[in-house]
């Protein structure tokens, strides 16, 4: 607010080299200020948010991939959205499930579920019918 002098949202880290960046975002939306924090992630290509699901056919794992290509196209789809619909609304609440819609719109198309078989340790790839 205009007349507070306390910051009570805070970013904690123990790999400090890692951080690219920290910002403030003064937005509208609510009384209290957005924070956002880069990290540098060491590999170019990882996988995160696995889950395995067990089916009666056989085990399946849902990932996400994070890589390069699906980060700029994240970048892209977050750069070109025009964000000013979000104002239309008065009601902070409303606001923040309208940011958060469409964020995870942008998020599920750059970053979609690919869903893989999860073979037990010594099944064959190719398995003999004998």
């Amino acid at each position: 607010t205009d007349h507070s002098a306390t910051l009570i949202d805070h970013v904690y880290t123990n790999h400090v080299t890692n951080v690219v960046s920290c910002n403030i975002l003064t937005l509208d939306i609510s009384d209290h200020l957005a924070i956002s924090t880069n990290i540098r992630i060491k590999s170019s290509s990882c996988v995160n948010f696995c889950r395995t699901s067990r089916s009666f056919e056989h085990n399946k794992k849902e990932a996400r991939v994070f890589n390069e290509a699906n980060h700029a196209k994240f970048k892209e789809l977050i750069d070109n959205e025009s964000w000013e619909f979000i104002a239309d609304d008065e009601d902070a609440d409303k606001q923040y499930e309208t940011f958060y819609k469409t964020y995870q719109k942008h998020y599920d198309q750059a970053y979609p579920l690919k869903c893989n078989r999860v073979r037990r340790k010594f099944e064959r790839a190719n398995p003999k019918p004998w």
